[in-house]
């Protein structure tokens, strides 16, 4: 898990330069998060030791660190300070390593039954298309 120990070390070097551990953490990643938030359960192109990775317990963190889906983060993000800041109702296309997205109505993140909602991949663009 070579990724995970760099990015153990980016955040070291984050806390150094900010003199102490931040209030905060949060992490967005592709695939689909645990409908409590706490990990990535399904990653088709998969990084060694994503998936069920506790970032709590990574960290050593004394707070639940939420674990989005990276379009629904970008979302919230753009929905936040971005170009959606001040819309109730975004839709959001992210291209990366695969199609994704999100969608924002009514001020919320909808997720759906399953945390898969505004994630577009394997949508048919034609009736005879793939």
């Amino acid at each position: 898990m070579e990724w995970a120990n760099r990015l153990h070390e980016l955040v070291q070097s984050i806390e150094e330069e900010q003199c102490g551990r931040p209030d905060d953490m949060g992490f967005s990643a592709p695939g689909l998060a645990a409908p409590d938030g706490s990990c990535i359960t399904h990653m088709p192109v998969r990084l060694e030791g994503l998936v069920s990775l506790n970032w709590q317990k990574f960290f050593d963190f004394d707070k639940a660190i939420p674990v989005l889906n990276d379009g629904h983060a970008a979302l919230l993000g753009e929905a936040w300070l971005g170009a959606a800041r001040g819309f109730q109702t975004v839709i959001l296309l992210t291209l990366g390593t695969g199609v994704g997205g999100a969608a924002l109505v009514e001020g919320k993140l909808l997720r759906g039954r399953t945390g898969k909602a505004g994630h577009f991949a394997h949508t048919s663009l034609g009736p005879d298309g793939p």
